[in-house]
């Protein structure tokens, strides 16, 4: 049975409130509502004081009195006249969700939500299943920003004045979790393109190669994400995409995580957009030492153990030649204990080097001109597909091909196309027509 709370000072919010919530048509939902935080309080943080036993003697004029009959007194879910609204005020067993407005809150936001959570702990209107859902009301143009009032028990903030469908839809989502809401009021329809959920979260850590942000859970690494992040003198936010390298408790603020991500793809013109921000950091260094010799690997000193001697391998793909060898010698030279494996396409990169211990390794029998019947011989084939269209010269009889008759070896298309079928001249070849196209 879900009960609801609702905190809210402004007369027309708590009616439409108390309109959505009944449109939920949920039979066991009960719902109640308080224009102050003392009257919520007063009823349900009040403490229970016994009353002594001689206030117990009978009184007699109160035996002489009749009790009231059911008729005359008020029901629980409608006001009576002489009570007015506060016949609203039902004294739940149990709360499952708050809805609070931020104008009724005295002072901040983050030291109420944790005095509601002890009190609600203490006096025992906690429930069993999952803690209390906490929804936050305010004005968009009310001048605080939404970022100030972020708290991980906050499960959503929700602008007034209330848009019907919206707040309805949220109720749904938050009352359901941990399961899954299947949504009655929006986004019930069939889309046929991505949509992007995001968060506003706070970022505690930037630097030229990543970033580090604050949340309530860790997040598993390698998960991608895409930050719009907007720097004090730039025009507009920019767009930074990294990927998760790992999570740690966060030294300052306890239940938070510290989120590292590395970025993924930056362009020159995001990172100039970095560090300049981060030039403007009175403290920032971008190295703890300016020194490279404090960091280089020394193999003589006796005191590494085997892990730190260990050599890390860097694959590295480069369809321009020169581009490549460039990059690999200064991998080589400003990083130590790593070595480079150059090759100008992936696919002979796998075979190569992640394929290798599957094929035999043996190195054929050198050839000389004497072997071929023409030096040299021009085969022609099409760029898309690889289909032979000419061998040139076109072998005759009685001429040979290593040591066999040239007509019953290459003598057809099939024949030609044959010497290169396995794996590794496939790949060679293409390679070959992929640089032909790129010029």
């Amino acid at each position: 049975m879900p009960n609801v709370v609702a905190l809210v000072n402004d007369d027309r919010v708590r009616r439409q409130i108390e309109q959505y919530l009944a449109e939920l048509g949920i039979d066991d939902l009960r719902f109640a509502t308080f224009k102050s935080t003392k009257d919520f309080s007063e009823l349900y943080f009040r403490e229970k004081v016994e009353e002594p036993l001689a206030s117990k003697e009978p009184n007699s004029e109160l035996d002489d009195e009749k009790p009231p009959s059911e008729d005359s007194a008020p029901k629980p879910d409608a006001p009576s006249e002489s009570e007015g609204e506060g016949a609203e005020l039902k004294l739940f067993s149990e709360v499952h969700m708050m809805i609070v407005a931020l104008d009724n809150l005295d002072g901040k936001l983050d030291p109420w939500i944790k005095q509601f959570y002890q009190s609600a702990k203490k006096f025992k209107f906690w429930p069993a299943e999952y803690r209390i859902r906490l929804i936050l009301l305010k004005y968009e143009d009310d001048g605080l920003s939404k970022v100030d009032l972020m708290n991980p028990l906050l499960d959503d903030i929700i602008f007034m004045p209330l848009d019907r469908l919206v707040f309805l839809q949220k109720f749904e989502i938050i009352m359901n979790l941990p399961e899954k809401a299947s949504p009655s009021f929006l986004f019930s329809q069939e889309v046929k393109y991505e949509i992007e959920i995001s968060k506003i979260t706070k970022l505690d850590r930037l630097s030229d190669v990543g970033l580090a942000i604050r949340n309530p859970v860790p997040l598993k690494n390698g998960l991608v994400g895409r930050f719009y992040v907007n720097f004090p003198e730039e025009k507009g936010p920019i767009q930074l995409v990294g990927k998760v390298i790992r999570s740690v408790p966060h030294p300052e603020y306890p239940d938070q995580y510290l989120v590292y991500f590395l970025y993924v793809g930056i362009s020159k013109a995001e990172l100039t957009s970095v560090r300049r921000a981060l030039s403007k950091a009175p403290r920032y260094q971008s190295l703890v030492k300016e020194d490279q010799n404090l960091f280089r690997f020394y193999p003589d000193n006796m005191m590494l153990t085997d892990e730190e001697r260990k050599v890390f391998g860097v694959g590295l793909i480069d369809a321009d030649e020169l581009g490549g060898k460039n990059l690999s010698a200064n991998l080589s030279k400003e990083i130590d204990r790593v070595g480079v494996i150059l090759e100008r396409s992936l696919s002979v990169f796998v075979y190569e080097h992640l394929e290798s211990a599957t094929r035999d390794r043996t190195p054929p029998d050198t050839t000389a001109e004497t072997d071929f019947y023409s030096v040299p011989l021009t085969v022609k084939i099409e760029r898309v597909g690889l289909k032979f269209k000419e061998l040139l010269p076109v072998p005759i009889e009685s001429q040979k091909f290593l040591g066999h008759e040239a007509l019953e070896v290459i003598g057809t298309p099939e024949g030609v196309m044959g010497l290169i079928k396995d794996k590794s001249s496939q790949l060679k070849l293409e390679d070959a027509c992929l640089l032909l196209d790129m010029g």
